[in-house]
């Protein structure tokens, strides 16, 4: 489930990447692009792809979205994997 309330402060177009994003990997847990194939194929080319990596970091910084750097000094993105999403605790 995306949580919204990371997306408040952003502005409508990235608000709508954003969501396009989290929505995306939802739907395929397992999947990992660079910012060029997200804005290709993800969102079949709707925002440039420096517009995405915009996007994307704020993704990042926000606890959403993994980056790894791979060998050849280029950056993925995934969906967070549950080791290293921050717990929240309930406990009262």
């Amino acid at each position: 489930m995306i949580d919204r309330n990371h997306l408040l402060g952003f502005d409508d177009e990235i608000h709508g990447a954003a969501r396009r994003i989290l929505e995306y990997l939802e739907l395929h847990p397992h999947a990992t692009d660079t910012v060029e194939g997200i804005s290709r194929f993800w969102l079949k080319g709707d925002l440039a792809a420096e517009e995405v990596e915009d996007v994307v970091r704020e993704l990042v910084a926000g606890g959403l979205v993994e980056q790894t750097l791979k060998p050849d000094g280029e950056w993925i993105y995934s969906h967070r994997s549950p080791k290293t999403t921050p717990e929240v605790s309930g406990a009262s």
